[in-house]
């Protein structure tokens, strides 16, 4: 496993970090109704915390994500900061490399995740998620959003429950800072203490 089932989870994800604060800017309607932001496609670098329920079974860390628009890096740790694994995604496909095991490849995230820990880490889609938009290429089930400020409140698609419970209003636009999912049984809460959005080339824009 990735990381130690402690029965069911409770992580302390309360508190939220700080952000510079700057004035909050909306999306725009794409097709389909898709909602489309100007930091989708650029490199995030995403720091916070994960707690995950699935079943009987739960775990809590912190969490380290590196988002480009073709690879991943994602590493997780315990909650008093001890590496624990890292996820890499390139071309190639998926890797993970957990404590002193072999590394071990998949096509994608969520199987790889659903093979290695028995619940799917849903990437393809937290990618757009966690900026707070629906994900291109399918078109979500429902959408509500917060009528004075237009924010992504509650988002259901590809059969993930996405909520949205806090927003930091950051010099790129207001960002998500607590975020539930939810898939059947399994539910992932995330926290996010720091995200950056950066150019291509890794300038902060």
């Amino acid at each position: 496993a990735l990381l130690q089932a402690a029965g069911p989870a409770q992580p302390n994800l309360s508190r939220i970090g700080n952000l510079a604060r700057g004035p909050p800017h909306r999306g725009f309607a794409g097709p389909h109704g898709v909602e489309r932001w100007p930091n989708a496609g650029k490199q995030t670098h995403t720091n916070g915390r994960i707690g995950v329920q699935h079943g009987e079974e739960g775990m809590s860390g912190l969490l380290r994500w590196l988002h480009q628009p073709d690879a991943d890096e994602i590493w997780l740790s315990s909650p008093l900061g001890s590496s624990i694994a890292v996820l890499v995604r390139d071309e190639n496909g998926v890797e993970l490399v957990a404590g002193r095991g072999p590394p071990r490849r998949a096509a994608t995230a969520e199987v790889l995740t659903r093979e290695a820990l028995g619940w799917d880490l849903p990437l393809s889609g937290l990618e757009y998620w966690i900026l707070g938009q629906p994900a291109p290429g399918s078109d979500p089930a429902r959408i509500e959003r917060d009528p004075a400020s237009g924010r992504l409140m509650h988002l259901v698609q590809d059969g993930w429950s996405i909520q949205y419970r806090r927003y930091l209003d950051t010099e790129w636009g207001p960002l998500p800072a607590l975020i539930n999912l939810e898939y059947g049984s399994l539910q992932i809460r995330l926290a996010v203490d720091r995200c950056f959005v950066l150019s291509g080339t890794g300038v902060v824009v």
